[in-house]
């Protein structure tokens, strides 16, 4: 349950075992049996760390994990947490809820009836009367078919003519960084007219829209700290909730010896390039041509301006 927003760190892990080795070499090719706790189910990440005695090196080695019920040891998974609605029109409702390791598949029930099953804490009921009151239930399910305790939560759809926005975008991730790039990606929204396209914020403002769920965000700056939201945009116009913000580093930029490195002014703190001075910029080195100041304009770039730089 990391947030898969964020970079793990040795914090998020829990310590399930530690070996005393007795100092001899690796060539006795010792053998050790860890256990992972019984309650635990599903994908799991397992770090191993080896202290080289007598040193302070280490070796570290990950490891993905699947793991699966034991019949053996039956565990009844707890109560859905959480459980909320993500979106309702007068013909769907979306509901969400907090996910758990150790269920393998949620039931869902409306009015008392099962209506679907997800493997994901996540649902959403279609074909539904406008302005009517439904009593969903879900429940979670063990790998061992173990269900647990029922949680309950009432939801009204809206009016036919009333405003439906799309389901906000999800799990906006950085699928990597350049010293000028950023690669942006999100899980897909939903509208009953469908989604036209996604609109992509950069500290508050508007940078491009893609109808695609990914986008590359270029001709950033070294070494500097962005925040991103998206919002879908429905074929009628509607627009969603943002999506959970996102703050991502570029690279730090190659750094050339002897030669200054381009950067963006601003209105407060202007950045003076002199004409016949040498700069670097993603890597090259360009001779600037006449002198003047940048106060935040990054069209006015090395590579974008050849009025003002050339590639040496």
């Amino acid at each position: 349950d990391w947030n898969p927003n964020d970079k793990l760190d040795r914090d998020d892990f829990e310590l399930i075992g530690t070996i005393n080795h007795n100092g001899t070499t690796g060539s006795t090719n010792p053998s050790h049996s860890i256990n992972i706790p019984s309650d635990r189910l599903g994908y799991h990440v397992v770090l191993a760390v080896w202290d080289v005695a007598d040193t302070v090196n280490a070796f570290y080695n990950v490891i993905d994990l699947n793991v699966t019920g034991d019949s053996t040891i039956p565990v009844k998974p707890e109560a859905p947490q959480n459980v909320r609605v993500q979106n309702v029109t007068s013909s769907t409702v979306n509901l969400t809820w907090n996910g758990q390791a150790n269920a393998a598949s949620y039931n869902v029930y409306r009015d008392g009836k099962l209506v679907g099953t997800s493997v994901d804490p996540e649902f959403s009921d279609k074909d539904l009367t406008a302005e009517t009151t439904y009593t969903y239930e879900i429940e979670a399910v063990s790998q061992t078919g173990i269900k647990s305790d029922k949680t309950a939560i009432s939801v009204t759809t809206t009016a036919i003519s009333a405003e439906e926005k799309p389901t906000a975008p999800k799990n906006l991730h950085s699928m990597g960084e350049t010293s000028s790039s950023i690669s942006l990606m999100w899980g897909a929204s939903t509208h009953t007219q469908g989604i036209k396209q996604y609109d992509i914020y950069r500290n508050g403002q508007l940078v491009g829209s893609t109808s695609d769920t990914s986008y590359m965000d270029e001709n950033l700056t070294a070494n500097t700290t962005y925040s991103y939201v998206v919002r879908a945009i429905s074929t009628n116009g509607e627009v969603s909730d943002a999506s959970n913000t996102l703050n991502v580093t570029t690279k730090q930029g190659e750094i050339i010896e002897g030669v200054r490195e381009w950067k963006l002014g601003s209105m407060s703190s202007p950045e003076l390039y002199t004409a016949n001075e040498e700069v670097s910029y993603k890597g090259r080195v360009y001779t600037t041509l006449v002198t003047h100041f940048n106060y935040g304009d990054d069209t006015w770039a090395p590579d974008q301006a050849p009025t003002l730089f050339r590639l040496k």
